[in-house]
């Protein structure tokens, strides 16, 4: 049986540290592969935010657009139920809405398929996280031509 490091690639998208001024994480490149779950881990957090799903077809913050998510997994802290939650529509862009509550996951997954022309995907984090503790991993999974090993996903 494989592990997951056999199966996909885990990347660092955002690391973990107090997060000042947001930003986007690393890009995570689809072309390889057919799904990429994003996992948001937060610390201590004074400020919550909205975190959204962006995509382009290059590597790069501009020209990039927010993919429009519908739902993501919330899971609190010491506990290992994830609960279903609608994306926020507040800002008229669906997103992850990160609360002011210390030590939460969240998890998004983003199918390949739904990106368009677009096959670069990443998040972004707004200014307000500029105390709080956060970080961001990323799998990229479902390979699509199977090698030896996964190949890459950030080229």
């Amino acid at each position: 049986m494989q592990s997951l490091i056999e199966q996909a690639k885990v990347i660092q998208c955002v690391a973990p540290a107090i997060q000042g001024g947001g930003g986007h994480g690393t890009w995570i490149n689809t072309k390889n592969y057919d799904k990429v779950t994003f996992i948001i881990q937060t610390g201590s957090v004074s400020t919550g935010g909205n975190v959204f799903v962006k995509k382009n077809d290059a590597a790069s913050d501009s020209s990039a657009s927010t993919h429009q998510i519908t739902s993501y997994y919330k899971r609190t802290a010491s506990t290992d139920t994830y609960t279903k939650t609608n994306a926020d529509t507040s800002s008229s862009n669906n997103c992850i809405a990160v609360t002011n509550v210390n030590n939460l996951t969240y998890v998004v997954d983003v199918n390949a398929a739904e990106l368009g022309e677009n096959h670069f995907v990443t998040v972004e984090h707004p200014a307000a996280f500029s105390s709080c503790n956060f970080s961001v991993t990323a799998i990229a999974h479902k390979a699509r031509y199977q090698q030896a090993a996964p190949p890459t996903a950030l080229t």
